[in-house]
């Protein structure tokens, strides 16, 4: 596989364009539909000529259906279906005894609620049993709508809802289980009548950044924004446009919103007073909850976010001098990516330089 080539992940499908070949078993790629830049291994990929389906991962057959069980053999289809009292009032004619009444299995929790803020529209995780989540829709907004909710696991539609919520509303639209995380579960959620629609992933480094407070609901939970008010009423006085062309234009606003906020803040005095000039980015001590559990490519996405969390604070307040970036050697992976995303830096003029000893890499700011 080389440059340009079109690939796809084997256990969710996803499709990818290489831009780069590490020549050491990596690629460098460009997911085409979440439009963001990651790290593919050869053995998780292949082209998409030879692509022939989503295949399952070893941790997707450990919280897999277990298989079900045998019926004892010897019995017949009536005993396989009904009791042994029940059979005996079938023959004799009398009425089938009365069963009580399942317990059900899941039960909306009951939430107080506190008054509305007018904040936005929310999609929020409410634990009501281990490892299992309902998920709510929060519309905090004085606005009441229809809207059309998906909840897709290995891109294949597992639940869909369309209804009407009215202003300051909330309700449980969907269940959520903390074991699909590891078949890129996406949700979508569409408010035609202002033509806006929100997709995102859920992968496990976007999962332990969710908690906050929710509106409506006053809770801290895990929670998505989804659509502020100001985005609402921006629709409701703009004439109707194309709901694609829309969201791009959207995301590219936010895009920079966030580039500017990180690079070109105002110097924190306190916070560089107490800035670390020494980062170490060694998996068990950036992710040391359950770090064991995580595949290759997932240990190196958190450790490519902590270094660009690292580089944006020192950029933020104003640091001057010299940095230590703790890399390590191994496979050289994690080097190859430090470096480029420092030759990045250098280029924009944003740092002096850098030099590597080792494991170990100086940056000059």
């Amino acid at each position: 596989m080389k440059a340009g080539e079109i690939i796809r992940f084997i256990y969710s499908g996803q499709r990818a364009e290489i831009l780069e070949d590490y020549l050491d078993g990596s690629y460098r790629v460009w997911l085409l539909e979440e439009d963001e830049e990651s790290i593919a291994f050869g053995d998780d990929v292949v082209p998409e000529a030879h692509y022939t389906g989503p295949q399952i991962s070893d941790i997707q057959r450990e919280f897999g259906k277990k298989k079900p069980k045998k019926a004892p053999k010897g019995l017949s289809t009536e005993e396989l279906f009904y009791t042994k009292e029940e059979i005996e009032a079938r023959k004799a004619g009398r009425p089938l005894p009365k069963k009580e009444a399942p317990i059900p299995v899941y039960q909306a929790p009951k939430i107080e609620g506190k008054e509305a803020e007018n904040k936005g529209i929310y999609l929020a995780f409410y634990p009501y049993a281990q490892g299992q989540y309902s998920i709510y829709l929060v519309n905090d907004t004085p606005y009441g709508f229809n809207f059309e909710f998906e909840l897709r696991i290995l891109q294949e539609r597992a639940q869909e809802l369309k209804q009407h919520i009215g202003p300051h509303d909330y309700f449980p639209i969907a269940e959520f289980a903390h074991a699909n995380l590891n078949d890129s579960p996406q949700l979508i959620l569409r408010l035609p009548i202002f033509e806006l629609e929100h997709s995102f992933k859920l992968k496990y480094k976007k999962w332990i950044k969710l908690q906050q407070a929710i509106p409506l609901l006053g809770l801290e939970l895990e929670g998505y924004p989804c659509f502020n008010l100001a985005e609402l009423e921006a629709r409701k006085a703009q004439p109707k446009t194309n709901l694609k062309k829309y969201t791009l234009a959207q995301r590219k606003k936010q895009m920079h919103k966030e580039i500017h906020r990180r690079y070109y803040n105002k110097q924190d005095a306190q916070r560089l007073a107490h800035f670390d000039s020494r980062l170490d980015l060694h998996i068990e001590l950036i992710f040391p909850e359950d770090y064991k559990d995580l595949q290759p490519f997932e240990c190196l996405e958190f450790q490519i976010e902590a270094l660009e969390d690292y580089l944006n604070q020192a950029l933020e307040i104003g640091f001057s001098g010299q940095l230590e970036i703790i890399h390590g050697v191994g496979k050289g992976r994690l080097m190859k990516e430090t470096h480029r995303r420092l030759d990045l830096l250098k280029r924009k003029k944003m740092i002096r330089g850098y030099q590597c000893e080792g494991g170990n890499t100086f940056v000059k700011f």
